[in-house]
């Protein structure tokens, strides 16, 4: 068995979505160990200050910056990776706005399991596609 020492850190990549915001963290505080949110700055409503406010009360460690639209997803979610690394992640949650998980318990044990499977790409019961990872 391969045992990861693992910070989980959700990714979230954000846009006009400040009265979502609660239930998109609060959901997996538990789970996870940090937060690593890009608000695209084309963001027309309260999106980044809602952000840091809810952030805030969760009490967990949290980088949330703002960022110019790269047109382009991939983009966005290597530089939310490369600042959860810095925050030192062992495993990311990458997750849209309107994404959910179907159960955030056990994240942690899901992990376990497929990387003693030698998986290293994760995919986890969610509404939506989500992807969680370990670095290479």
């Amino acid at each position: 068995m391969k045992i990861i020492q693992c910070s989980v850190i959700k990714n979230a990549i954000i846009r006009n979505f400040d009265g979502g915001i609660d239930s998109l963290f609060r959901h997996t505080a538990d789970e996870v160990d940090g937060y690593v949110v890009g608000v695209d700055d084309s963001s027309t409503d309260n999106t980044y200050d809602a952000a840091g406010k809810v952030l805030d009360g969760i009490g967990k460690p949290f980088e949330l910056y703002s960022f110019a639209w790269p047109d382009d997803y991939g983009a966005a979610y290597n530089d939310a990776f490369g600042r959860a690394d810095a925050m030192g992640a062992g495993c990311y949650i990458r997750m849209d706005d309107d994404c959910r998980l179907l159960d955030a318990r056990g994240i942690r044990n899901s992990i376990q399991k497929r990387i003693d499977e030698g998986r290293e790409t994760i995919r986890i019961a969610s509404n939506k596609a989500i992807r969680l990872s370990t670095p290479h």
